[in-house]
């Protein structure tokens, strides 16, 4: 548990950069209690359902379908093996609850999608199994304006647009900004400025 320990207090750092009024404070964004201790994997994807919810503050999408209320409709495919699991259906269902920051987000989670659906995503979770694919469905994404994220390897210098990495024992990310541009998509400086690296290829 001891890394688990650590990605958490790295996780609330890179957050509290960001400023506590604007995002979602890791230490309050409480998850149900579970009878079994969480293991290392899960409490990086913990963290990461976390992180891709408050990114959704900091990205402009060209066009995006709001309620009538205004609200902000986001269509998270989910790519592959559902790493994240019941964790960002939490952090969905918890975006539209009285105590949330953002009350004006509404996560929509659509797993095992096709190529053939990518068109309606605007944000895109590739998981890990899909490492010997990712070059082929970068180039489908692309076409349109999805905003990108995978854990793979290199993801960013491949043309992702944010690339988690914890290959050093860290929770951290990279932002591919070239490529989010490439997408139609705008980011705003505070995000940018809390990446550990900010690539532009």
């Amino acid at each position: 548990m001891r890394l688990a320990n650590f990605l958490y207090r790295r996780a609330f750092v890179a957050l509290a950069c960001l400023g506590i009024a604007a995002l979602v404070n890791l230490a309050a964004f409480t998850y149900p209690a579970e009878a079994k201790k969480e293991s290392d994997n899960e409490a990086i994807y913990k963290h990461q359902s976390a992180y891709i919810y408050n990114f959704l503050s900091y990205i402009e999408w060209p066009s995006l379908v709001y309620s009538e209320e205004g609200i902000k409709n986001i269509e998270l495919c989910i790519i592959g093996e559902d790493n994240l699991g019941k964790y960002i259906d939490y952090v969905a269902r918890k975006a539209l609850m009285p105590e949330a920051v953002n009350k004006k987000i509404k996560i929509n989670v659509r797993r095992s999608v096709s190529p053939a659906e990518f068109a309606s995503c605007n944000m895109a979770y590739i998981s890990s199994s899909e490492e010997k694919n990712i070059k082929a469905y970068l180039f489908e994404l692309t076409k349109y304006p999805v905003f990108t994220i995978s854990e793979i390897d290199d993801f960013a210098d491949m043309g992702g647009i944010l690339e988690f990495d914890i290959r050093r024992g860290k929770q951290r990310f990279l932002i591919n900004i070239s490529a989010a541009k490439r997408a139609n998509l705008k980011i705003a400086a505070e995000l940018l400025e809390t990446a550990a690296e900010v690539v532009e290829k």
